[in-house]
């Protein structure tokens, strides 16, 4: 298994059981705990985990109010209110259909 594949399948242990120790994923993966430690660094340096005391965690997201555009923060109360549901399942809601010219994106 490549680095790329071990990082996105403890990236969904983590998503499925919110936390992970470094030894259960060295056993799952059947690999030593020292490639564990080098898959997980990209993941902490790209802010996607967290070291914990015992392993590791997912950073907590930041959670928009239901009521603000989480592109351009305007409030949410109109008929051209959009709903993104994202790959991760999260739910976020937009003021309007945003162009995707627009640089965020």
């Amino acid at each position: 298994m490549l680095p790329l594949e071990r990082q996105q399948q403890i990236l969904t242990w983590l998503e499925e059981e919110e936390t992970l120790r470094v030894s259960d994923i060295s056993v799952r993966l059947g690999v030593s705990e020292m490639t564990v430690y080098r898959d997980i660094k990209p993941l902490v340096d790209e802010q996607k985990v967290l070291k914990t005391s015992n392993g590791i965690t997912l950073v907590p997201q930041e959670l928009f109010p239901s009521n603000v555009c989480s592109y351009c923060y305007k409030p949410t109360k109109s008929r051209l209110t959009v709903q993104l549901i994202k790959v991760n399942q999260q739910v976020e809601q937009t003021c309007c259909a945003h162009s995707t010219t627009d640089p965020k994106q």
